[in-house]
């Protein structure tokens, strides 16, 4: 977790997936490391399609769309596999890209809903 709150400016933002939002590299690594002591520990991540656009030369946008299984309920019952869309703000410091801001969240899946991408791709 020193490793990934190392990735994010001092000021970050970061929404996680169920909404909560987390200010800062201390809060960001306090919070992922309770999770992953339990939740997470024996989940699989994999990246699924990676977008990423600059807005300036030192500030870059990036669209990740993932799969995650195996992980657990805060009450250690197995989740559904599923899938999300990370979006993460870059700035690029000192010669380093930081992570200035980020929003996970899952893909819902909506039977027979109209909208273009609202059930993720098999």
């Amino acid at each position: 977790m020193a490793a990934l709150s190392s990735l994010f400016t001092e000021d970050a933002d970061f929404v996680q997936v169920n909404g909560r939002r987390w200010v800062g590299p201390a809060e960001i690594k306090q919070n992922h490391a309770l999770v992953h002591q339990m939740m997470f520990k024996d989940s699989v991540w994999t990246n699924l399609k990676l977008n990423i656009g600059f807005l300036k030369p030192d500030v870059a946008i990036a669209h990740q769309t993932w799969g995650l299984r195996g992980d657990k309920n805060p009450d250690g019952t197995a989740r559904t596999p599923r899938e999300g869309l990370f979006t993460q703000i870059f700035i690029k410091r000192g010669g380093h890209w930081l992570i200035t801001a980020a929003h996970n969240m899952d893909i819902a899946v909506v039977p027979g809903s109209p909208v273009a991408g609202s059930v993720p791709p098999k």
